[in-house]
């Protein structure tokens, strides 16, 4: 089935009731249209996804704690939304379990509301054990659509994107708490989130995105138990952005941070290993900028 046709058998684009947020009313009319012409194009495009974004922060933002509060008919339509594009992008699996989670979310909301149409593959997801307390269900919702932004930011790396990029990892920090597992790869996550969005904007970068960044780095590392996978991505992201801050800020002592974090990356490859020596090379070029200065 296409999914243009399971947006119509659906029947999740009826008209929402005159109090829903104008953000859900676009993402309707771009769902609505992108069903009747049979073409994926306006559901592709980065503003899609930010009104998919805005969308989610309106139901799923403060004051939305309980299943009552959120609307499962605006919900469905991000699945749709998303179910769209995974069939016009391959079926990536990131889009599918963006449309999954938020099935399972409208399945916690109000079970008689998932369409017959898709009841198998929620009773299917159920049944492999999927988690069905409302904040959890909630966070594997925005988790599925912020997979969904990386990953089309990965693909083309339009400016147009980054806001939403961020947006979404920072949904995900609110919505899991600082209580739940894998809290160090949430913060790492967000790090690169905000990371990208500056590089995407030089020269007129906020150099605020690249100090939270590390600020997110320096407290994954200072949770992570030294977890060598999490140690190794935080030193990876903060090597080079020390190097940035450096560049902003000459007189911050970046460099001594950047030089720490390459040593570090060298220690942690496995013998033989060609990447070491990639490290310890950036951290001899590190080493002869900082004896420059100090002459």
């Amino acid at each position: 089935m296409s999914p243009f046709s399971f947006g119509r058998k659906r029947r999740l684009i009826s008209p929402y009731p005159a109090a829903t947020a104008e953000s859900a009313k676009r993402l309707r009319r771009r769902v609505q249209d992108c069903v009747g012409a049979e073409d994926a194009t306006a559901v592709l495009e980065p503003a899609a996804l930010a009104e998919a974004s805005a969308v989610l922060d309106d139901q799923l933002g403060t004051g939305r704690q309980l299943p009552g509060t959120v609307d499962p008919y605006v919900l469905n339509t991000v699945a749709v939304l998303h179910r769209i594009r995974a069939g016009a992008l391959g079926s990536p699996v990131e889009e599918r379990h963006a449309v999954g989670a938020l099935q399972i979310l409208v399945h916690v909301i109000e079970p008689e509301l998932v369409p017959p149409i898709v009841r198998d593959e929620v009773a299917e997801a159920v049944s492999d054990g999927a988690e069905l307390d409302f904040p959890t269900a909630v966070l594997r919702a925005v988790q599925g659509h912020a997979s969904a932004v990386r990953a089309e930011w990965k693909r083309q790396h339009d400016p147009r994107l980054a806001d939403t990029y961020v947006r979404a990892f920072a949904r995900i920090i609110e919505k899991a708490g600082p209580d739940r597992p894998n809290l160090s790869t949430r913060l790492l996550d967000y790090a690169a989130a905000l990371g990208a969005r500056f590089d995407s904007r030089r020269p007129a970068a906020d150099p605020a995105d690249l100090r939270e960044a590390l600020r997110l780095t320096g407290a994954a590392l200072a949770v992570s138990g030294g977890d060598r996978p999490i140690v190794r991505r935080a030193h990876q992201l903060r090597g080079p952005m020390m190097i940035d801050l450096d560049e902003l800020d000459p007189h911050c002592d970046a460099l001594q941070s950047a030089a720490e974090s390459f040593h570090t990356l060298a220690d942690l490859c496995d013998p033989g290993d060609p990447a070491a020596e990639e490290y310890r090379s950036r951290v001899r070029a590190v080493e002869r900028l900082t004896k420059m200065r100090h002459r």
